[in-house]
């Protein structure tokens, strides 16, 4: 009776980790999508080297920091310590990433540029994502540069926040393949931030996935 008892202890008990930790994971993805939201609606059309632009670049890494933050609950649990210092510079830099990114959708005309962004950020959020993995492990943090198992969901990321590009910065031309597929009502940014979030949700689902494996 005592073993069937803790058997049902331990099956609720791993049940409610597992809330938990969706939950976190749910609650970073959100935070992420929202400050990559609010940065673009900030930064938009305005000169790179502006007051806008760099209020826009601290905004987007605090929301990322906050992430990192939460990130680090999911992979490590709540009483864990949060490195700071290191995450505030990964903060940084990705914010950096999708600073530079957007300066190339935006300077390559059309179709073109969209893509050349999406490679240039697949391409440098695979480094971005193995630093930050090194971290979260407890590792230095340049133990590992290139790791393989990152470039998947930094490419679904990348591929994700172009769609959503796209739908922003062109939604007149997003607006009829939306009546095709029957919702033509709908804001095509709004289809974007969508595909956006289910993007990131994918990469934080993987990447805390991989992070604890110990």
């Amino acid at each position: 009776m005592a073993t069937r008892t803790s058997g049902v202890g331990g099956s609720i008990s791993r049940l409610s980790g597992a809330v938990r930790l969706s939950a976190l994971v749910v609650s970073f993805t959100g935070v992420e999508t929202v400050a990559l939201v609010v940065w673009l609606a900030l930064v938009r059309d305005v000169p790179a080297m502006s007051t806008t632009a760099a209020a826009g670049l601290g905004v987007l890494g605090v929301g990322l920091l906050l992430e990192h933050y939460l990130t680090n609950r999911a992979v490590n649990g709540a009483g864990a310590s949060f490195p700071l210092g290191r995450a505030a510079l990964f903060s940084a830099s990705e914010a950096v990433l999708w600073a530079l990114w957007l300066g190339i959708a935006e300077r390559v005309a059309g179709a073109r540029g969209l893509l050349v962004a999406a490679v240039v950020l697949a391409v440098l959020l695979v480094p971005q994502h193995t630093v930050e993995d090194n971290v979260l492990r407890g590792r230095g943090l340049f133990s590992s540069v290139l790791d393989p198992r990152t470039i998947g969901f930094s490419v679904i990321e990348s591929a994700g926040a172009t769609v959503w590009l796209a739908f922003v910065l062109h939604g007149d031309e997003a607006a009829p393949l939306l009546r095709d597929l029957g919702a033509g009502g709908v804001d095509p940014a709004i289809v974007g931030i969508a595909v956006l979030g289910a993007s990131l949700l994918v990469e934080h689902v993987v990447g805390v996935s991989l992070s604890r494996r110990r």
